[in-house]
């Protein structure tokens, strides 16, 4: 019986922490997400390296022959896109840090 009471309450304050952990990382994501710069820098990073890894994986899968074993345009357009997607997303995150929220 006393075992038995033990394991309901681990299990009853395992739960409740990760009710508690659930909540945070919600509250977090949803602030971090309605900043317009965090928005705007996956956006750039997405498009901007998207077609770089896209067409590596392809390739590597065999979908496309090795036309250029170096796509250097793509790389290019990645690395530039890049810098300024990341640094959008580390001010946004910065930004929203800081705001000030009501819950």
């Amino acid at each position: 019986m006393h075992l038995e009471c033990n394991v309901r309450a681990v299990v009853a304050h395992r739960n409740s922490i990760r009710n508690r952990q659930r909540d945070i990382n919600h509250f977090f994501m949803n602030t971090f997400l309605k900043s317009r710069a965090v928005r705007v820098g996956l956006v750039v990073l997405v498009l901007g390296t998207g077609p770089f890894l896209g067409f590596t994986l392809f390739e590597r899968l065999g979908v496309f022959p090795e036309l250029d074993p170096n796509p250097r345009y793509l790389a290019t357009l990645a690395w530039l896109t890049a810098w300024p997607g990341g640094a959008l997303i580390a001010l946004g995150a910065a930004r929203a840090r800081r705001r000030p929220t009501a819950r």
